[in-house]
């Protein structure tokens, strides 16, 4: 069933939403109806590759899983702001880049639900200055501020920032080490470990527990 107002047209597959179609919702104002998905379905659930639009003019194109945004996909804001890379429940988690529309500042690195978490760089395009370092909970909180040039390789360190002192490294592990729990809990396994070390988890727990 759907809401009074609410349209579809696209595949069915015994009463669900199965295949390709759109989905109409009436707007907030109550003035006409909108485009909120146009896409894959699967058992009435948006699943795949789709489009979703959003009452305040923001725009997701990318991977669906189960009614949320998940995998890789864009999302571009109504504020101007574009997100490229990686979702988990429909939020922004994994590695992925952010343009900032309004000063063409750039991120990117690691992301969990929806903040920048873990390393990563933010490139200030008016001042010419690029920060890289460790983030927690949408802040830097250790790194390095340095020139940068133009169009320059992106590359995201992983365990030391070139040229770092003794200082600034012993407060990225600090920091690392007080976020370690949080991002362990709210990473998927598969994110975590190879599929060697995931088979050999596998199999230990069900040892553990047979």
């Amino acid at each position: 069933s759907f809401a009074v107002g609410s349209r579809y047209d696209g595949e069915w597959n015994e009463g669900m939403r199965h295949g390709e179609g759109t989905q109409w919702v009436r707007c907030k104002n109550g003035k006409g109806i909108r485009k909120s998905y146009a896409g894959s379905w699967v058992n009435d659930r948006r699943e795949g590759f789709g489009t979703g639009c959003y009452e305040d003019g923001s725009v997701y194109k990318g991977n669906w899983v189960k009614d949320h945004r998940e995998g890789e996909g864009t999302m571009f804001y109504a504020n101007g702001d574009i997100y490229r890379g990686q979702w988990r429940q429909g939020k922004r988690s994994g590695f992925g880049t952010l343009v900032v529309g309004r000063t063409g500042d750039l991120y990117e690195g690691q992301w969990l639900k929806d903040k920048k978490e873990g390393p990563g760089r933010y490139y200030y395009r008016s001042r010419k200055k690029v920060m890289v370092g460790e983030w927690a909970d949408d802040m830097c909180s250790a790194g390095s501020v340095s020139a940068y040039v133009d169009d320059p390789e992106l590359n995201i360190p992983t365990l030391r920032l070139e040229g770092a002192d003794d200082l600034v490294e012993g407060k990225l592990e600090e920091i690392r080490a007080d976020r370690f729990l949080f991002r362990v809990l709210n990473t998927p396994l598969a994110d975590l470990f190879d599929s060697a070390d995931l088979d050999r988890i596998r199999g230990s727990y069900e040892a553990a527990v047979n």
